[in-house]
């Protein structure tokens, strides 16, 4: 067997550790021996000839294909000083090189399957793609679009903090129905955000809507129900939608009937018993930041319905206040 300069004479052949380097053409050269028989064998008049029996070569792992992806990079909108991750997953046998490109050139230091920037700006928007390759071939991920929303990005308000909603929440069960956008909250108290009562003095001095901490018999409220209608001049999955809410508790959104977010609450089923799932959720106040599911956006009337569950069942403050503005990339 002679590959290059590597001769291996015998009747098996072996290499370990198998590197690119070792890439070649292998051949088997038989040649007839007439000679003396090899040391062992019984003696036997005449000329003697002998050559290969049987040849095996074994790949053990390995494809001679190019990469394949198995996961492509998602499109993504975000905030100024946010962390980026985009990641490209891939398949096949022999690894593969990865390159990562921006608006069609190329990131020297972007080499992985997952693309990082520690802190975007608005300059890092753009359209990325990865290419992988290995001896066999390449291949390009799909172009995932970057959109990076700063203090000078154009917003659209939707929902104000002093926004008027509707309300509810005696300890009564609502109907099923109750955060659809055709439903009648005729009979729904109206009242200005945001909404609560603070023992403990948190942001008291902003509530422009005190609710009762018990109901006609005594008993502690639980949950409390709102619904806000609201116009829009733009709709479709196009757009980002971003709320800033205030709250205490747990909270579930809907927007016209679609849940939007949950935070602080369990997943499935819920009633107005359901206590939020973080008991740490009455600590203190939390202003949290949220991108919201757009698809159920729609130009012209809308409707935002929130339920607001306490992690105890005589919480001492109950907070709730919602902005919501809506950006297109």
């Amino acid at each position: 067997i002679n590959t290059g300069d590597n001769r291996v004479e015998g009747a098996t052949a072996v290499w370990t550790d198998i590197v690119p380097e070792d890439s070649g053409t292998i051949s088997v050269v038989s040649r007839q021996y007439t000679g003396a028989l090899p040391e062992g064998y019984p003696a036997r008049p005449g000329p003697y000839a002998h050559g290969p029996v049987a040849l095996r070569l074994d790949e053990l792992g390995v494809t001679t294909t190019p990469p394949k992806i198995a996961l492509e990079p998602s499109d993504t909108t975000t905030f100024v000083g946010k962390m980026f991750c985009a990641t490209v997953g891939l398949e096949g046998g022999e690894p593969s090189d990865v390159q990562w490109f921006k608006n069609g050139k190329l990131m020297l230091q972007q080499k992985h399957t997952s693309l990082w920037i520690r802190s975007v700006s608005t300059g890092d928007s753009g359209n990325y793609s990865a290419v992988a390759s290995n001896r066999f071939g390449s291949v390009k991920s799909r172009t995932l679009r970057l959109n990076v929303i700063g203090p000078d990005t154009p917003a659209l308000a939707l929902i104000g903090l002093t926004n008027t909603w509707k309300y509810a929440g005696a300890g009564e069960e609502l109907k099923s129905n109750w955060m659809k956008a055709d439903f009648d909250d005729s009979g729904w108290k109206t009242g200005q955000g945001f909404f609560g009562y603070s023992e403990s003095g948190f942001y008291a001095e902003y509530l422009q809507t005190a609710l009762p901490k018990v109901d006609a018999q005594g008993n502690p409220i639980a949950t409390r129900y709102y619904r806000a209608h609201f116009s829009s001049s733009v709709g479709g999955s196009n757009v980002f939608l971003y709320s800033t809410n205030v709250f205490t508790e747990g909270i579930i959104c809907y927007l016209n009937g679609q849940e939007v977010l949950r935070s602080f609450m369990k997943d499935g089923p819920v009633e107005s018993s359901t206590l939020a799932a973080d008991p740490m959720a009455t600590v203190a106040p939390l202003i949290n930041r949220f991108s919201l599911r757009s698809d159920a956006l729609r130009v012209g009337d809308n409707v935002m319905a929130v339920e607001v569950h306490p992690a105890v069942p005589n919480s001492r403050t109950v907070l709730f206040g919602l902005w919501l503005n809506a950006y297109i990339p």
